[in-house]
């Protein structure tokens, strides 16, 4: 009973202040209307888009083609781009683009007219994920066609950045991979100049070629030399034999062992030099073999790096809004006499509960 009579006095209270209430709300509401209508319309412009693969940019791997490859973006691409979307340097391009401290009304004088462009930019400027996981940039304006065109353009500039990030990235390779094709050129023209001396000094042209010749034409040779060794002996036996046969025959072994002697010589060089030799020549193609594949690389990428790639997928371009996205205005004059009406009411309560108090002799004790 107690609490019905409460809140029965309470009405009689505010029913008897309801002259003040009504004109405290409706002070409120004709503020509240002229500060609604004192405020610009603004309109907001979106746009839309996917972070492509970062891999999408760099050359196939020899013997890679036709892998599987993926053209949207991970986490990490995804990341890179919004950092590009929510950095300063984005910013200071819009702001200079647009000439956004004439068009936010800055004063260029002020001091801290940096930071209240800044400000005001970062307000009407969002960049936010969406639950598909693609990236939103919404830019809000009092003109439509401004809020379209800064969308755009940083969404554009957004891509020009990444670009140059991996520009920038595929130039450090380009140059590492230059100085090694380098390094290996080098390597090789020793390599040679070696091979070329080993060959000159062991007479080894063709290690696989002369190490099967070599010995086979030894053994020809030397089993030619025994058998007109043995044709003389048999020769000399016999007087009648003319002289000149014999002298033919002695001439032709002495040929023959001087081509079997030459030939021990070769073998005895070749098998002299045959290891180190072998090791230059494997070491000589190992290193011609790499620095084709190093430059068929190098080729790619610079392939890869003068190539029209996009760091972006485009979902929706920005467009021109139809209707403004701010102030909501009934909303801004419902909350104001909402407010009005309960500070009226406790202020109306207040006084009437404590109006019998004698405040001063409260206050002096």
């Amino acid at each position: 009973m107690q609490g019905k009579e409460h809140l029965l006095d309470a009405i009689r209270v505010l029913f008897k202040w309801k002259i003040f209430i009504l004109i405290v709300c409706l002070i409120a509401a004709i503020g509240s209307i002229f500060l609604a209508l004192s405020k610009d319309n603004y309109y907001q412009s979106s746009t839309l888009f996917y972070a492509t693969n970062h891999d999408l940019s760099k050359p196939n791997p020899l013997g890679n083609i036709g892998k599987n490859s993926y053209y949207y973006g991970s986490s990490e691409d995804m990341d890179r781009l919004m950092t590009l979307a929510e950095s300063d340097l984005l910013a200071d391009f819009l702001i200079d683009s647009f000439q956004l401290y004439q068009h936010y009304y800055i004063d260029t004088s002020d001091v801290k007219k940096d930071f209240r462009v800044m400000e005001v930019f970062r307000s009407q400027y969002k960049v936010l994920k969406t639950k598909h996981d693609a990236i939103e940039i919404l830019v809000e304006d009092i003109e439509p066609s401004m809020a379209v065109k800064i969308a755009d353009a940083a969404r554009n500039k957004i891509n020009a950045l990444a670009q140059e990030m991996i520009r920038k990235s595929q130039k450090q390779q380009m140059g590492m991979m230059e100085m090694n094709v380098r390094s290996r050129e080098v390597r090789i023209d020793s390599l040679e100049k070696v091979l070329a001396f080993n060959r000159s000094k062991y007479g080894i042209f063709n290690s696989a070629t002369q190490s099967r010749d070599l010995p086979e034409m030894l053994m020809i040779k030397e089993g030619k030399l025994n058998e007109e060794k043995g044709r003389l002996e048999e020769l000399k036996k016999h007087s009648t034999i003319p002289k000149d046969t014999i002298i033919f025959s002695t001439a032709r072994i002495k040929g023959l062992e001087r081509q079997v002697l030459s030939l021990n010589k070769q073998i005895r060089l070749f098998t002299e030099g045959f290891s180190d030799y072998e090791v230059l020549y494997r070491a000589h193609q190992i290193q011609k073999d790499e620095m084709a594949f190093e430059g068929e690389r190098l080729k790619q990428l610079q392939a890869a790096y003068n190539s029209n790639f996009t760091a972006l997928h485009v979902i929706e371009t920005a467009r021109h809004p139809r209707d403004k996205s701010r102030p909501k205005r009934s909303i801004i004059i419902i909350a104001s006499v909402l407010i009005a009406f309960v500070l009226s009411s406790v202020g109306a309560l207040v006084t009437d509960t404590y109006k019998n108090i004698n405040w001063q002799e409260v206050l002096n004790g």
